[in-house]
C-alpha cells in the first residue's frame, strides 16, 4: 500500500504469492483484505499487473477508487465490484471473460466502458445507476449489442435488456428485462 502524504490518497498494490493455482478476490473489500486497518475509502489506485496467477471475482466496491490496471491475469468480475466506485472510464482486458449482476452498479461518474468482443457472460444491471455515461461500446460481439438509440444493453439470444438508465427507452424487439436491468433507476 502506497500513501500520498500531501493528499492522503492510496495505492494498492497487490502481489499474490502461494501455493495456489488462481486466486479468488471476492472476500476483499474496497481493495483491502477483510480485517486490514487501512482507511478503504481513501483508495484511488488499483494496479493488478503484478499478480502472476489468474484472479476470480474482484470487487473493489465502495471505494474513491479511480484508476485500475488489470493486468492479463483478472479472469472475472463480482457482483458490485465496483459499486459506487469513482472510476470515470474503463476498458475491460480480454482477460476478463464475464461481468457479474450490478458490477458497475452505481458507479457515478462512470462516463466510458470498452469490452472486448470475446466477453462471454455480462451480468443483469452491471451498469444501472451509471447516470453520467456517454459511451458504450462492445467490441462486435454476437451475445451483446449496445444499442445506443434507446440506451440500453441487450444480450442477444433472447433480446433481454441487460442494463439501462433512467432515460432508456425499451425497443419493441425486448422480450425479456433482466431483473437488474434498472436498479437503482426504480
Amino acid at each position: 500500500l502506497y500513501v500520498d502524504e500531501t493528499s492522503g490518497e492510496a495505492t494498492y498494490k497487490i502481489s499474490l504469492k502461494g501455493e495456489y493455482d488462481e486466486y479468488d478476490l471476492s472476500d476483499v473489500f474496497c481493495g483491502v483484505p477483510v480485517g486490514s486497518t487501512v482507511a478503504i475509502n481513501k483508495i484511488v489506485k488499483i494496479d493488478l499487473t503484478y499478480v502472476n496467477k489468474p484472479i476470480n471475482n474482484i470487487n473493489f466496491s465502495y471505494s474513491d477508487l479511480r484508476d485500475i490496471n488489470f493486468g492479463n491475469n483478472v479472469k472475472s468480475i463480482a457482483e458490485n465490484g465496483f459499486h459506487t466506485c469513482d472510476i470515470t472510464e474503463l476498458i475491460i482486458p480480454e482477460s476478463i471473460t464475464s461481468i457479474e449482476e450490478r458490477a458497475f452498479r452505481c458507479s457515478y461518474k462512470l462516463t466510458s466502458i470498452t469490452i472486448h468482443d470475446k466477453i462471454e457472460y455480462i451480468g443483469d444491471g452491471f451498469l444501472a445507476g451509471c447516470s453520467a455515461l456517454t459511451s458504450v461500446n462492445i467490441a462486435d460481439n454476437p451475445k451483446y449489442v449496445w444499442d445506443s438509440e434507446n440506451r440500453v444493453v441487450i444480450e442477444t439470444e433472447t433480446n433481454t435488456l441487460i442494463s439501462g438508465f433512467a432515460n432508456s427507452k425499451i425497443p419493441n424487439t425486448i422480450k425479456i428485462i433482466g431483473k437488474s436491468a434498472f436498479d437503482p433507476n426504480r
